[in-house]
């Protein structure tokens, strides 16, 4: 079983056994780990020494910053601004650019509140397929998340960050150990409790085209936990969809598009429409 970065790495390995003389890579750093971004990078940089050509697909400012070289900016099929990275970081006069560099600059605050989601002494083993050995992916973890608060999960590749992700909102069941959320330890919850805690905690994976069901329309994605949770009404249904669109900056007729139609970034903020979809407050339903 391999991670997402690792698939990541696994993807760039076949490139380089190749030994190309011109690579192009499509976000080739959105699923690594920093240090691994990083390695990456380095890799990138010593390519382009030896006199590959590459052209990387990236929304990561700090990326493009580390790698140097030219940078071409898009928007809606068309080059609007192109230049040495650091110079058009620096000096654009593009309206486009620029919001992309301040979303890029901005920091945040949070405030903290009371215990909301606490994890005690958890643990998580699988076991490799035709042997007799346990994998332990997630051992003893202990920590508590506040209420309005941010905690970011950081570690390499394979070191059980995803898997946490997946025991902390009940898709796996842990080997030991609880996740108390709102007082409630999520792996006994049955039946009404069980559709309570799925409308208030969601997750958005790391791949966003497959978390999409390939037979529905972006609408129809967001629609299914506003159904599930809220039965609203056709109209306010309608208009919460079309709020949620614009909180993502998506275009309205994106709505009758399938997940193989739109880009990745486009499915992720997909991804983050459909969880904010199934909360209340977070858009004017």
């Amino acid at each position: 079983m391999l991670s997402g970065g690792m698939l990541q790495r696994v993807i760039i390995a076949m490139a380089m056994m190749l030994d190309a003389k011109f690579v192009l890579a499509d976000e080739p750093t959105t699923a690594l780990d920093v240090i691994h971004r990083n390695g990456i990078i380095d890799l990138f940089s010593q390519m382009k020494a030896n006199g590959v050509g590459i052209l990387m697909v990236t929304h990561d400012f700090a990326t493009a910053l580390q790698l140097g070289g030219n940078m071409l900016v898009m928007k809606e099929g068309k080059i609007i601004e192109s230049g040495e990275v650091q110079s058009v970081f620096d000096h654009t006069t593009e309206p486009y650019t620029r919001s992309l560099i301040e979303a890029y600059s901005l920091s945040y605050a949070f405030t903290k509140g009371r215990n909301h989601d606490k994890v005690n002494n958890l643990s998580k083993e699988f076991h490799e397929q035709g042997t007799s050995n346990e994998l332990l992916a997630v051992d003893h973890v202990d920590f508590t998340i506040q209420n309005g608060s941010f905690c970011a999960l950081v570690g390499e590749s394979g070191s059980g960050k995803s898997t946490l992700a997946q025991l902390m909102c009940g898709l796996l069941v842990p080997s030991s150990g609880e996740v108390l959320f709102e007082g409630k330890n999520i792996s006994l919850c049955r039946g009404k409790q069980k559709q309570v805690l799925r409308s208030k905690i969601q997750l958005i994976l790391q791949d966003g085209k497959g978390a999409m069901d390939p037979r529905f329309t972006v609408y129809q994605i967001i629609a299914e936990p506003i159904r599930n949770f809220r039965k609203l009404s056709k109209k306010e249904e309608e208009r919460g969809i079309n709020d949620l669109l614009t909180m993502m900056e998506l275009p309205e007729e994106i709505k009758l598009r399938k997940a193989h139609e739109l880009s990745g970034g486009q499915q992720k903020r997909v991804c983050i429409a459909r969880a904010l979809a199934a909360q209340t407050g977070c858009v004017d339903f």
